[in-house]
């Protein structure tokens, strides 16, 4: 089955070089998380040691929003996963954002916009039920981690630089991207998103 853990992500983000990074807390083990799941550390970090190799060759992508299947598409695809490792019983990671792409675009527009974002791992495996709460089982096998709008897992909401993106509603990532996928925005406005900086006049939908 597909498992996805959702962190509210605490990161920081590195413009200073021509392809923009995110850093923070990816994922955390033997905690429970909004979904009332458990991941234990030893499976966490066999799961990070293994991934660390696809990383290592630039093949981990991530999605804005989480599908409901396993493969990564690569036409939603909006960062790369650069580094991941533990701190005691945390994964810090890092991702390059894909500039260039649609959803890499879009993505560095929410960032610098100051929209909160959460970020999720992706995986498949089976979960033990331990009564009030799943245990994530000994067959998980890690995808990925994508950038979501709705966090559950507790410790990390970003804190961004930018000046802050208004509208009309209440829009956050995720229904910025549906607005986008069910063809609501024009071209101009999507354009406008994407290539909005400080200083500018404020987007409104």
């Amino acid at each position: 089955m597909l498992i996805t853990s959702i962190e509210p992500f605490e990161y920081t983000l590195d413009e200073s070089s021509s392809k923009p990074k995110i850093r923070g807390v990816f994922q955390r083990a033997e905690v429970q998380n909004q979904n009332k799941r458990i991941y234990p550390k030893r499976i966490l970090e066999r799961e990070v040691n293994s991934l660390m190799e696809s990383v290592k060759d630039r093949t981990v992508m991530g999605e804005l929003e989480h599908p409901q299947e396993t493969n990564i598409n690569l036409e939603r695809a909006s960062h790369l996963i650069t580094d991941l490792k533990f701190e005691g019983n945390t994964v810090i990671g890092e991702a390059e954002i894909l500039v260039g792409t649609v959803f890499g675009n879009i993505l560095e527009a929410l960032l610098k916009n100051n929209v909160k974002v959460g970020i999720s791992s992706r995986g498949k495996g089976s979960l033990i039920n331990k009564g009030n709460i799943y245990e994530v089982g000994e067959d998980y096998n890690m995808i990925t981690f994508d950038i979501v709008s709705k966090p559950s897992t507790p410790g990390a909401y970003p804190a961004m630089v930018s000046e802050g993106l208004e509208s009309k509603e209440k829009l956050g990532m995720g229904s910025l991207v549906n607005k986008i996928l069910n063809e609501e925005l024009t071209v101009k406005e999507i354009s406008d998103i994407m290539n909005w900086k400080k200083g500018k006049k404020k987007i409104y939908f």
